[in-house]
């Protein structure tokens, strides 16, 4: 009996010694993620207020100069595209979103120039023909 009692005081003296430690790696992997989705959103955030600031300036030369303003992103998608823009160039608004590189709309505005003097010239010929 004695050998029991002393074998079960051994184990209490293993359990009071034993250290319980936490598996935390899952916590780290939540705390990498969030550190990750955070930076994410800090990244969204400012392209948003780029895009409204750049909206803005679009808008604005719309307003105060003739100037026809339009831009691309990165990948050469035309994200903005002002009124001037579409009456110089030819294109309506639809063209945001849209890949259209500066040879095309060149050329688009060279054949539209050719066409307007074209009528012109015939215009001018018929009026000058008339008695």
């Amino acid at each position: 009996m004695e050998d029991r009692i002393e074998e079960v005081r051994r184990l209490q003296n293993h359990i009071n010694n034993l250290t319980i430690i936490p598996d935390l790696s899952s916590r780290r992997q939540a705390e990498a993620h969030l550190a990750y989705q955070t930076n994410l959103l800090a990244n969204v955030h400012d392209a948003i207020t780029v895009a409204a600031q750049l909206a803005a300036i679009v808008e604005l030369s719309d307003e105060a100069i003739a100037t026809a303003v339009a831009s691309k992103d990165l990948n050469g998608i035309i994200v903005s595209w002002n009124t001037r823009a579409e009456k110089l160039f030819g294109y309506a608004a639809e063209i945001i979103g849209k890949v259209i590189g500066a040879s095309k709309i060149a050329r688009d505005i060279t054949e539209r120039k050719r066409a307007e003097e074209n009528r012109y010239c015939s215009i001018s010929s018929s009026t000058a023909a008339k008695p």
